[in-house]
């Protein structure tokens, strides 16, 4: 029985005696996740920006 600590693929491959189906599998699962929630991510670091030079600009017109 492999540590719930393993890292991902090295646990794939430890749990399965060695079997490189279910590293790539754990992979394709990784990587599925990965593009799931890279739209979310941005659309997040997007807000953020922009909350940061909104803030800037209420900054900027009350020192003028």
């Amino acid at each position: 029985m492999v540590p719930w600590t393993t890292p991902p693929l090295i646990n794939a491959w430890l749990s399965t005696a060695g079997s490189m189906g279910a590293v790539v599998t754990q992979l394709i699962c990784i990587l599925t996740a990965v593009l799931i929630y890279l739209p979310f991510v941005k659309i997040a670091s997007r807000r953020a920006e922009n909350a940061q030079r909104q803030a800037e600009n209420e900054q900027a017109s009350q020192q003028i």
